[in-house]
């Protein structure tokens, strides 16, 4: 990011009063923000716009729903490296995990503390991007994968929880975890949305 350019934030949030409110904090922080109220028209700028250095994503907007977008924006190589912040009233931490293994960088329930949050935004723009699957596939090759790892790979792609990958190979949720962490490390990847893309791009299932 060039030094006299100001990180551009998406801000999609489906209510008024936070919606500007947290605009009005970004700009004063200097951030470049632009704003959308429901899934659909944040699609719209995503596909006009080049890059955005993060994206703040509540979950309950008009279609497509935060999950939905969320997924889109990770499976798609021109921006699954754009971090993400899932910002809902959704306080559980099966929504939590779901929103990590979905490849969300952070997780912030409402209502919620303005100090924290812009720490929490800093922290990501600051953060180096991610190597995204397309120029992994272009600059390095890929240690090859055990026929297990495929398995759980190809369950990946189906979009199942770690519940039922175990469920399908009769094997412990433990272990599943362990084979992601390994298929993780050997794709050079963060997410399991980002595995999944990559497994599929490079013909490895």
């Amino acid at each position: 990011m060039n030094e006299k350019e100001s990180p551009r934030i998406l801000l999609v949030e489906d209510n008024a009063v936070i919606r500007e409110k947290l605009e009005q904090l970004l700009v004063l922080k200097k951030y470049d923000v632009i704003a959308a109220k429901t899934g659909s028209q944040a699609l719209d700028i995503i596909n006009k716009t080049d890059k955005f250095h993060l994206v703040i994503l509540d979950v309950m907007i008009p279609e497509p729903n935060g999950w939905e977008l969320l997924i889109r924006i990770k499976s798609n190589p021109r921006t699954e490296s754009w971090p993400v912040i899932m910002l809902t009233a959704i306080d559980d931490e099966t929504s939590e995990a779901n929103a990590l293994y979905d490849g969300a960088s952070d997780y912030i329930t409402k209502p919620f503390r303005t100090k924290t949050l812009l720490a929490r935004i800093e922290s990501l723009i600051k953060r180096p991007p991610s190597i995204s699957s397309e120029s992994i596939v272009k600059n390095h090759d890929l240690p090859p994968l055990t026929d297990r790892e495929k398995e759980v790979l190809i369950c990946l792609t189906e979009g199942l929880s770690n519940n039922e990958i175990a469920d399908r190979l009769t094997i412990s949720r433990t272990t599943v975890e362990a084979h992601l962490k390994n298929i993780f490390a050997k794709l050079n990847v963060e997410n399991r949305t980002q595995a999944a893309v990559l497994g599929v791009k490079c013909n490895l299932i």
